[in-house]
């Protein structure tokens, strides 16, 4: 299984930090410094899996899944 290496950006605001996984737009946070913006990035990322695996796994017998797109990563 090979290892995927995760972005996470700090963008400084008026009260603090915005913080987020680049390469999942779904994952934002807040904190008013960096190392609370991270733990709650942290559980950000946690319960974007777990609602993309609950997703994932109540599928119902009308649903249509097919591929879409194919990403690579260049080295």
């Amino acid at each position: 299984m090979k290892d995927i290496g995760l972005t996470a950006v700090y963008v400084k605001g008026e009260y603090g930090y915005t913080a987020y996984i680049q390469e999942f737009g779904g994952v934002i946070t807040q904190g008013e410094t960096i190392p609370e913006a991270e733990e709650n990035l942290y559980d950000a990322l946690q319960l974007f899996l777990e609602t993309e695996t609950i997703s994932n796994s109540t599928d119902s017998v009308n649903s249509i899944k097919k591929p879409f797109l194919s990403l690579t990563k260049a080295l």
